[in-house]
């Protein structure tokens, strides 16, 4: 899930969701979530797995994480508690099992990457893919 008025992701991690800063360590350059691969990736070649952490780029360690807590079934975030990410490779990131999304790309929901329309589809612009 994409908070767009924090610049947040919610990402689900068993009984223990993490929110991440949608920007990148590095640069500060707004993260999009990749479908195609669960990945996270900038304009520059930072990427990171869904739960934030270090997979390439000039990034020097993993996504920001903001204060989260469940409380009665409901996340709550607190903005105002943000921790830096994993310095680089600890723990080990999932490496990727699918294709890149070309960065910038279009998006589609916000936060998101859009995907490419099926094989054989008609009627829909092509996707930049990596």
């Amino acid at each position: 899930m994409f908070l767009r008025e924090r610049a947040v992701f919610v990402v689900a991690n068993g009984a223990h969701p993490v929110a991440l800063f949608a920007a990148s360590p590095h640069q500060r350059e707004r993260l999009l979530y990749c479908r195609l691969n669960d990945t996270f990736l900038d304009e520059h070649g930072d990427g990171f797995d869904r739960l934030g952490r270090y997979l390439m780029g000039p990034a020097p360690r993993g996504m920001d994480l903001l204060s989260v807590r469940v409380r009665g079934g409901t996340v709550e975030i607190n903005p105002k508690e943000v921790s830096p990410g994993a310095a680089r490779f600890h723990p080990p990131a999932r490496q990727p099992t699918g294709p890149f999304c070309a960065a910038p790309g279009p998006e589609s929901p916000a936060g998101f990457f859009k995907l490419p329309p099926p094989s054989g589809s008609v009627g829909f612009p092509p996707v930049p893919m990596a």
